[in-house]
């Protein structure tokens, strides 16, 4: 790694450690409920402009947000992206896409050198199979954020009345 380059986290208990730092509200778990949830992350690196998940696509995977930020963008009426919010370490994004199924209701994209903890959906069934209560904590966890979550500032941008159209 170059001058400036990203440390990315290490197996074990810097994983678990990064991800109570970026996801406090697994913090009510129990230690080997953390410790099985952060086997199953991957560490996954984006470089500046990278897309990390695109509208409309099949959701398979939860992201939390470790370093760097992101954009997220929905396609406006004259399908030109249009960016609606950020995300930044702390965050994550792709809750909805696997608790519901549900495509991707926005495009994310690297604004920098980023890094995040990626959980693919095999992982969560087998983990949540195991464990229940990190089903419930994500879902009190997304619900307690639904105004300012991805999926939510696309909906608010959608439902804005467009240039020029009068109601």
């Amino acid at each position: 790694m170059g001058p400036g380059a990203m440390t990315v986290p290490e197996e074990g208990g810097e994983l678990r450690a990064e991800l109570l730092r970026v996801a406090p509200f697994l913090a009510e778990l129990p230690y080997d409920e953390v410790t099985n949830l952060a086997d199953a992350l991957s560490v996954e690196p984006f470089e500046e402009g990278e897309v990390v998940v695109e509208e409309g696509m099949p959701g398979d995977r939860l992201y939390f947000v470790t370093r760097g930020s992101l954009v997220v963008t929905t396609a406006g009426a004259d399908g030109r992206p249009v960016p609606v919010g950020r995300l930044w370490p702390g965050d994550f994004f792709g809750e909805v896409a696997l608790l519901t199924g549900r495509p991707r209701a926005a495009t994310v994209t690297a604004e920098c050198e980023t890094i995040c903890l990626g959980l693919g959906k095999e992982s969560w069934a087998r983990l949540v199979d195991r464990h229940p209560r990190v089903r419930i904590l994500l879902e009190e966890a997304a619900q307690s954020r639904a105004g300012v979550s991805a999926e939510a500032v696309v909906e608010e941008f959608r439902r804005r009345p467009k240039p020029g159209v009068s109601g």
